[in-house]
């Protein structure tokens, strides 16, 4: 059954049943079937891996963020990998106390000044990458020109490692993302035998070069080398390497995938990247609403306790997803919801999520999108997609592939 015919004569009791993010039918264009579920059935139960329900109203997925003692995130997907050792889990995969007190110690590190500290660096570095991009004619692959490496290198940034780093880094991106949740039991093992404790030495020699607070510069492995949890004992290394190693994985391919989501955008309306080029004053209004657009992340989270949430009753043990991407366009919170307003107030969207765990980086990939947005509009007055984007939807809806066109009239 194609999309169309989903959308037009699907019965929403069988889309409910088999819904699952990773469907085929999903990939490319999931739009269609997230629309069917929020206005026909926004509460929904899936038969996929044992059974869950799928939430995709505004309202029912805000209460759920907001009552992590009832809506537990020790399991923040369905599925959930079958990962032996994980090096990413410090602290999304937490609830409170335990929860509060990391959250504590990173909050003062993605600060409003200190995030806008790096504007300078980031500005730099997009500006080099543009220039980069823009010696090749014709078709430029934008991923991997401008939307993998500006993020990378934002992250080295923060956490004040070598630039020459950055291939490094991707490299360890990539692994954690894909090796470590591997369904395949010896690729798995073999990123737990060999890339972990590659991983763990190298920040392991950044962490033990910042013990001495004399010599150690400002940055964020020195601010977590010397915080104190509960104010009363240090983080092992082992911590402190996955507080970065989950800053390495949920913050890069996150950013990749609202910027390639953006510049599809721009390229398919040059009308409205003339309108920033008229009104830059728009910019971060613009980055908002698009923001709101790309709720990229599916989240789910455990029920701990009996609970009634939209009228439907949970039963502790069970698992809810929600669609965050379909909560976007729910017209009860965002009015006209399908139209791209740059000044669109008030703009409650839940892209970085809601709630205790609301995503921590989320000034730094403001600031990354913008900076991308100002600096592609000042270099680039026009442009155009070179093909159809490759897209899939997933835990993480993102773009394959993205290739541009600037010919010389258009430059």
């Amino acid at each position: 059954m194609t999309i169309q015919q989903i959308e037009r004569d699907g019965d929403i009791d069988q889309i409910s049943a088999a819904f699952n993010v990773f469907a085929p039918e999903l990939q490319g264009d999931p739009f269609p079937v997230l629309h069917r579920l929020r206005t026909e059935r926004p509460i929904a139960h899936s038969e996929m891996f044992g059974g869950y329900w799928i939430l995709s109203k505004y309202e029912n997925i805000r209460d759920v963020l907001s009552n992590p003692s009832v809506f537990s995130s020790t399991k923040p997907t369905i599925p959930m990998p079958p990962v032996d050792i994980t090096i990413n889990s410090i602290p999304v995969q937490m609830d409170p106390p335990d929860h509060t007190e990391y959250r504590r110690i990173l909050g003062p590190l993605f600060s409003p000044a200190r995030v806008a500290a790096l504007e300078e660096s980031l500005r730099a570095s997009a500006r080099a990458l543009i220039e980069k991009m823009l010696e090749t004619p014709n078709e430029i692959d934008f991923l991997e020109a401008f939307a993998i490496p500006l993020p990378c290198l934002a992250i080295l940034h923060l956490l004040g490692l070598p630039e020459e780093d950055l291939d490094l880094l991707i490299e360890m991106k990539n692994d954690m993302l894909t090796d470590q949740f591997s369904p395949d039991d010896a690729v798995r093992q073999a990123f737990v035998d060999n890339r972990i404790p590659e991983i763990v030495a190298y920040f392991t020699k950044h962490i033990d070069a910042r013990r001495d607070p004399s010599t150690a510069p400002d940055d964020f492995i020195t601010r977590i080398v010397h915080a104190k949890f509960a104010d009363e004992r240090s983080l092992t290394v082992m911590e402190m390497v996955n507080m970065i190693a989950l800053l390495i994985s949920a913050g890069l391919d996150t950013t990749t995938a609202q910027l390639a989501f953006f510049t599809t955008y721009f390229a398919e309306n040059q009308d409205r990247w003339q309108e920033l080029a008229n009104h830059p004053e728009r910019i971060p209004g613009a980055v908002e609403e698009l923001l709101r657009h790309n709720a990229i992340v599916t989240l789910a989270r455990l029920v701990t306790e009996d609970v009634e949430i939209g009228g439907q009753k949970f039963k502790a043990g069970e698992q809810v997803l929600l669609l965050l991407s379909a909560a976007a366009f729910d017209e009860d919170e965002f009015p006209d919801a399908r139209t791209v307003d740059f000044e669109r107030r008030p703009n409650r969207h839940m892209t970085f999520g809601g709630g205790p765990h609301r995503c921590l980086g989320s000034p730094l990939a403001r600031l990354e999108l913008k900076i991308a947005v100002e600096e592609l509009r000042e270099a680039i007055p026009k442009f155009e997609l070179a093909g159809t984007p490759r897209r899939d939807f997933g835990l993480i809806m993102n773009t394959l592939e993205l290739r541009l066109r600037i010919p010389s009239d258009l430059g």
